[in-house]
C-alpha cells in the first residue's frame, strides 16, 4: 500500500491509497508537534489553520509527513489517535471502514485525539 498526493477541486491536495483498504487498517504513522495554548490561539489568523488538529483540551498540533494532507470531513474515513512510542507521541491514522483503492481519505481534524478508546464511534457497523 502506497498513499499518493492528488489534486481535488474544491479542496486541492488530498490523499488516496494505491490499493483497497481494509478497516480498522493502519495506514500512517506521523510525528506531531504539540502547541501551546499561546500558539494554538496565534494559529487562527494564519494559513496554518487549516491544518492543525485537535491534540488536547484548548490545545492543538500540527501533524507532519502525509498526515497533513488528509482533507476534512465530519464523515471520515481515516480516525486518527495521538499515540506514545517511548518518549515520542505520534500520531496514527486508521480506516474506519473499507475504503477503494483510488477513493479520497478523509479525517475529521476536530475529534478528540484523547480520546483513543473510543474512537469506535467512528467505524462503519
Amino acid at each position: 500500500m502506497s498513499l499518493h498526493v492528488r489534486m481535488f477541486q474544491g479542496m486541492g491536495r488530498g490523499l488516496v491509497s494505491d490499493t483497497d483498504l481494509a478497516c480498522n487498517e493502519l495506514i500512517a504513522e506521523c510525528e506531531v508537534i504539540p502547541l501551546s495554548k499561546v500558539d494554538t490561539d496565534k494559529l487562527e489568523d494564519t494559513i496554518l489553520a487549516s491544518y492543525k488538529f485537535t491534540y488536547a483540551k484548548g490545545r492543538d498540533c500540527i501533524v507532519l509527513g502525509v498526515g497533513s494532507l488528509f482533507n476534512h470531513s465530519e464523515t471520515p474515513n481515516v480516525i486518527y489517535r495521538l499515540e506514545r512510542i517511548g518518549k515520542r507521541k505520534v500520531m496514527r491514522f486508521y480506516t474506519n471502514q473499507v475504503v477503494s483503492a483510488y477513493t479520497q481519505l478523509f479525517t475529521n481534524y476536530k475529534a478528540d485525539s484523547t480520546d483513543n478508546l473510543d474512537m469506535g464511534k467512528y467505524f462503519s457497523k
